[in-house]
């Protein structure tokens, strides 16, 4: 695009950024994200949210929490992409202290945040807490919509 003289926008950084944390190429992510800074969009919110889950997608935990740590509006969707990228990365005990962090936030867990969470106790085999995830589900009335958490 660029080379065409066409700029790119917050959209199409943002978007740019989560194809790259899709595909773990960090460091083109990271190229796209400094582009980005250079135009003007530094303090983006959707921006943030594809840098964070770009790191997080590709194991960086401190680089992602301190990405996320930059961004002041932190909402539900900011809060799943660290603890979904963190799930992806196998870094399932930083996903679940993230979803703790989330709550003790104050921040409302929607069906994506609950279907990472309870992946993340399933692939470290955590019965217990899986039940307790589980029960904050039901808690909240999802009981009817957390079924398709299990397909």
């Amino acid at each position: 695009m660029e080379d065409q003289g066409i700029r790119s926008d917050n959209i199409g950084f943002s978007s740019a950024i989560s194809a790259c944390a899709g595909i773990h190429t960090l460091n083109q992510g990271q190229q796209i994200h400094a582009q980005s800074h250079v135009s003007g969009y530094s303090e983006d919110l959707s921006i943030g949210n594809a840098l964070v889950s770009l790191y997080a997608r590709c194991g960086r935990v401190q680089d992602a929490y301190l990405a996320f740590e930059k961004i002041d509006a932190k909402d539900n969707i900011l809060w799943n992409a660290l603890i979904s990228g963190f799930a992806q990365s196998g870094h399932c005990e930083e996903a679940l202290q993230v979803f703790s962090q989330m709550n003790q936030a104050g921040v409302e867990a929607n069906l994506f945040t609950f279907g990472s969470a309870v992946s993340t106790t399933a692939n470290m085999a955590n019965i217990k807490q899986g039940k307790q995830i589980h029960a904050m589900i039901i808690k909240k009335g999802m009981t009817q919509k957390s079924r398709l958490l299990m397909f």
